[in-house]
């Protein structure tokens, strides 16, 4: 292994090139496919791609038929540029502009043609396949026309039935796993690309796929699980709560989420807490479940600010209680501690100023 600077007081482990690749002799590609076929037969293919036992496999076996070390990039790379090519294989099947050889049995077309659509990467091996078919196709149908067998369906229920959906290249639960990951362990890109030998670009496309679909799915759970609070909850029923409680559906809060913004933002951003931040609003109910949030809203905004526009704003989706809404709470026990009267009067009046500006906000 060896170890590179970033410039900041860090390292990070990097494989080191021993090897440069030689992909040009077609013996290598044909025993890196037999290999790769071996692994997937032996199980080490869960998902798209090889599992980290299936390279490390790969990897031992090609150096001991080959005398080639390439690393795992170099491998995986491979892997990539294969599944172009066997991709655009069978694109030429189904490309109308183009004939097919009687004898070879392969598409044909013209000089123009081949000279347009194998432009850039991999232009010699896809120019090849104008005279032969490739000779490991039977591999390359065993690596990539059965990648996924089950779960093409699975997504994340959101909003319209548009949820996180497997892909040809990438399986739903990789796509989650990687963003899982990320949030879950605070890793960087580079250490994801290193975990799933997934490039950065991939990375990235798939983080915020699954970071929108999340939020999709944030409709279907952050609500009152009775819209129309038609039972009291049991905690209100004891006695440090009733009737002091009585009516009550949740409680309301506010916090600052620490971000990192543009330049030209922060000065909005910027708080009590001396760092960027977004103030988020959030109601919960009495098992400590989300039933509504509002969030974006930057960190020098003032409470009240953020709470009034959000019952103005959201107010179809802000969970008020019913505006005929009676609690049923069974009478209070001997032992229960009851009330003064004038104290249980400015509670109740304390309560009912709330309730009026609530109601007020809703018009």
């Amino acid at each position: 292994m060896e170890k590179k600077g970033n410039g900041k007081g860090k390292c990070k482990e990097t494989e080191k090139i021993v090897c440069q690749v030689d992909w040009e002799n077609p013996e290598m590609t044909t025993i890196f496919c037999d290999i790769v076929v071996e692994e997937i037969k032996a199980g080490n293919r869960p998902l798209g791609t090889l599992n980290a036992r299936g390279y490390n496999n790969l990897r031992e076996k090609f150096l001991a038929q080959t005398g080639k070390d390439y690393t795992r990039k170099q491998l995986k790379n491979r892997w990539d540029n294969l599944k172009v090519l066997y991709g655009f294989w069978k694109s030429l099947w189904t490309d109308t502009g183009l004939g097919r050889d009687p004898n070879l049995g392969i598409p044909t077309g013209s000089d123009e043609w081949w000279d347009t659509n194998t432009k850039g990467h991999l232009k010699r091996e896809k120019a090849a396949f104008r005279h032969a078919p490739p000779p490991c196709l039977r591999q390359w149908e065993i690596m990539f026309e059965k990648s996924h067998v089950s779960g093409l369906s699975a997504c994340i229920p959101g909003e319209n039935n548009e949820g996180l959906k497997s892909t040809t290249g990438m399986h739903s639960i990789e796509s989650l796993a990687m963003f899982l990951w990320t949030v879950g362990a605070g890793q960087p890109f580079s250490q994801i690309e290193d975990k799933f030998y997934r490039s950065t670009e991939t990375i990235n496309r798939k983080f915020t796929h699954v970071l929108k679909c999340l939020n999709k799915l944030a409709e279907d759970i952050i609500k009152p699980s009775d819209p129309s609070f038609s039972t009291v909850h049991p905690k209100l029923e004891e006695a440090r709560f009733s009737p002091h409680f009585n009516g009550a559906i949740g409680a309301i809060d506010g916090t600052h989420i620490p971000v990192v913004v543009p330049s030209s933002e922060q000065i909005t951003h910027f708080g009590r807490y001396r760092c960027t931040t977004q103030n988020v609003m959030a109601v919960c109910d009495f098992d400590m479940r989300f039933t509504f949030v509002v969030a974006r809203w930057p960190g020098s905004v003032h409470d009240t600010r953020v709470s009034n526009e959000a019952l103005k704003k959201y107010a179809h989706k802000f969970p008020f209680p019913p505006e005929d809404f009676v609690p049923t709470i069974g009478e209070p026990s001997s032992s229960q501690p009851q009330a003064h009267g004038h104290e249980d009067r400015d509670m109740n009046a304390f309560r009912d100023s709330i309730a009026d500006a609530l109601m007020a906000s809703r018009e």
